[in-house]
């Protein structure tokens, strides 16, 4: 899609975007939204990744404004203030329909004798309306609109334009609290007749304000960092401290990917932090390419044109297709994706656990030799295969990274440190050992230490 970052189900999956495997998404982090329509838009915009360096940074730009103003930019509407706005405008009840002095008494009469929906949604909805637009009067009076940024200035400007505009400027500078139930009516069917879809446009114009205000201060609270966006050719990710955000704890990790080649090889024994730094990459790369602020304390990256992922791979009994066959389609999609688009970022952990330990290693070896004769991506696999360490230091595209542990009184102990090199431990039985699994066999006696 034009001006859109590419990106699947599979991978937003994997790296929990929308869907949560504990209790919590990304868009959950960035959810300051105190309107069920403000969550909308925020969702809207969490759909909105760019491939564009001028449109990520008019949304960074909106952002940092915002953060640099929060006295300014608290949202005025209240949950029970948009409620009634949508009861509102999704009434079945419709506004008057007579024009004619006379027949408007009629049918004004009528209707507010026999329809109590009429009278709740044209009389009492009409008064919140008003009191809703002289709210939001008020408060973008206090936006310095000279000194905003793009994407803000056109929110604004849309909303002012019809606040301001001859019958509603004239209906917010009435005393309309004391309004007779006839005007009541006629203001009604200004907003809610022939011109109601301008009124609710500007209404969703509020909500996306609300959005924007939403990531902006999440971003501030959890301390989060808006990268550099940078404009060249070759992929690069370049992240100091950066954490996965839904850690309470977390540790910081520094990196540099793709100046020592488009493919890092990435080791370290079981549980060591391979798996969740693979995944806090990938989230700072989308959120970057929403224009979002990012789990980093300083980022700098390339603009992708597409994201792909592969850390969560699932047999189908549906479809047939056994665990080690997914596995296969997985890989064959992400040669498709590298094939047919430049400038990719491929994340994928530990490939064809589903098969045996020498077809694992050659079809590994046979996939990470033809991703690094692609420059244009940027390719970052993980794997407990030691033995291809040997064989990909023989490729000048591949670097190596690994994390490790030490074992202290027979468990081991991790720091979640990224270093440079390969790691060749094994602690998988160990692991074992120590959740007592060779004890419930009756096999600890046929283990050698």
């Amino acid at each position: 899609m034009e001006n859109k970052l590419q990106i699947d189900h599979h991978t937003a999956s994997d790296l929990q975007i929308f869907e949560a495997r504990g209790d919590k998404t990304i868009l959950d982090l960035f959810d300051e939204t105190v309107t069920p329509d403000g969550k909308l838009k925020l969702k809207e915009r969490f759909y909105n990744a760019y491939n564009s360096r001028d449109s990520i940074l008019e949304v960074q730009a909106a952002l940092r404004h915002i953060q640099t103003h929060l006295d300014v930019w608290s949202f005025p509407i209240t949950p029970q203030e948009a409620n009634r706005i949508n009861l509102y405008y999704i009434s079945k009840s419709k506004p008057m329909l007579f024009e004619e002095e006379a027949l408007f008494w009629v049918e004004s009469v009528f209707r507010r004798t026999f329809s109590s929906e009429f009278r709740e949604i044209s009389l009492h909805g009409t008064q919140h309306i008003i009191r809703y637009f002289e709210k939001l009067q008020g408060w973008l009076a206090r936006v310095d609109s000279a000194d905003l940024p793009k994407l803000l200035k056109d929110l604004v400007a849309s909303i002012t334009t019809i606040l301001e505009e001859g019958i509603l400027a004239e209906v917010l500078r009435k005393e309309t609290r004391k309004a007779k139930s006839n005007e009541l009516l006629r203001i009604d069917k200004l907003f809610r007749g022939h011109d109601s879809v301008k009124y609710v446009l500007m209404v969703n114009h509020v909500f996306e304000l609300e959005a924007l205000i939403s990531i902006a201060l999440a971003g501030h609270k959890k301390g989060f960092s808006f990268p550099e966006m940078l404009d060249v050719q070759t992929p690069v990710v370049e992240l100091t401290d950066v954490w996965h955000p839904f850690l309470n704890a977390p540790v910081v990790n520094t990196v540099s990917l793709g100046n020592s080649g488009s493919v890092v090889f990435l080791t370290g024994p079981n549980m060591a932090g391979k798996t969740t730094f693979l995944r806090a990459l990938g989230i700072c790369v989308y959120l970057a390419h929403l224009g979002f602020p990012i789990p980093a304390k300083l980022g700098r990256m390339s603009v992708f044109n597409g994201l792909l992922s592969s850390i969560n791979t699932e047999d189908s009994v549906t479809l047939g297709y056994s665990y080690f066959y997914s596995e296969v389609l997985r890989v064959k999609k992400a040669a498709q994706f590298v094939r047919d688009t430049p400038k990719v970022l491929l994340i994928m952990d530990e490939l064809f656990k589903g098969t045996n330990i020498k077809d694992a290693h050659d079809g590994s070896l046979m996939v990470i030799k033809g991703l690094a004769k692609n420059p244009s991506c940027l390719v970052v696999i993980s794997s407990h295969l030691l033995e291809l360490a040997v064989d990909l230091k023989k490729v000048n595209s591949v670097s190596f990274n690994c994390f490790s542990s030490r074992v202290v009184n027979g468990k081991p102990q991790f720091d979640y440190k990224l270093k440079k090199g390969v790691s060749d431990e094994r602690i998988g039985l160990i692991i074992l050992k120590n959740e007592g699994v060779d004890k419930l066999l009756g096999v600890e006696d046929d283990l050698m230490d």
